[in-house]
């Protein structure tokens, strides 16, 4: 596959996830469909969070020699919890907003 490919990959699972996102809801936004599930507050949190961290690691692989990647660090996986649970979106607009901004 090719950078083209795969970019044009990922645009289109990202309109996917906002096409979906914009038919939740608004009183379902931030209640999970089952115990132990995430809700939609939390998936779009966690969606955006991984948008922005995996952009830092590819540009750090980039430019630096053997680079850990991943979450290595405490405050990485600090951020990642964050995201999903007291720093997930309070509403479908914010999520949008973060959303298109990480990508």
């Amino acid at each position: 596959m090719t950078i083209a490919e795969l970019a044009s990959r990922l645009e289109e699972a990202r309109s996917r996830f906002l096409q979906a996102l914009r038919a939740v809801p608004p009183g379902d936004f931030a209640r999970a469909a089952s115990p132990g599930e995430w809700s939609p507050a939390q998936v779009c949190g966690h969606a955006t969070d991984i948008q922005t961290f995996w952009t830092a690691q590819a540009e750090r692989i980039a430019r630096e020699e053997d680079p850990l990647v991943g979450r290595v660090t405490e405050a990485d996986r600090a951020a990642r919890q964050h995201s999903v649970g007291e720093g997930a979106p309070k509403d479908i607009r914010e999520a949008i907003e973060r959303f298109n901004a990480a990508g």
